[in-house]
């Protein structure tokens, strides 16, 4: 199981960054750098290859990290859901696999992990908005 976790985080790694040079290279003539969408692909890119790298490593708190971009993943396709969003499900669902394979794994505590995927997809949709609202018309 240790090395389908590995190869699944790796391959939702490739996955992630070919979507996402993809994207953007349809994107980057069409809309400003900043504050979106820029900043957030390249998160989206680094938390795939951290992801990727802490499976590699057999680092003890891999099914943790994998947990936690999940989560970050899983606010991305949520509130991206009319653009970008659904490019990254099949993101969202190779880390799920990944994080539940650790688990197994470490014989860890899935629902305390569980519990941190869900806290750190209300925490990025929460910084998404604290992004996003000095250029929204609302302060205006």
């Amino acid at each position: 199981m240790r090395r389908a976790q590995q190869i699944i985080a790796v391959v939702a790694m490739i996955y992630t960054v070919a979507i996402t040079i993809y994207l953007w290279m349809g994107m980057s003539s069409q809309q400003p750098i900043f504050p979106g969408p820029g900043p957030y692909l390249v998160e989206i890119i680094l938390l795939g290859l951290i992801a990727a790298a802490v499976s590699l490593l057999d680092i003890p708190v891999d099914s943790f990290v994998l947990w936690i971009s999940a989560g970050i993943f899983l606010t991305f396709v949520v509130l991206g859901a009319m653009s970008i969003g659904p490019f990254y499900f099949p993101t969202l669902v190779l880390l799920i696999i990944a994080a539940t394979f650790s688990e197994f794994h470490h014989k860890g505590r899935i629902w305390l992990h569980v519990g941190c995927w869900i806290l750190a997809a209300v925490f990025q949709g929460f910084l998404m908005f604290l992004v996003l609202l000095p250029s929204s018309s609302i302060l205006h």
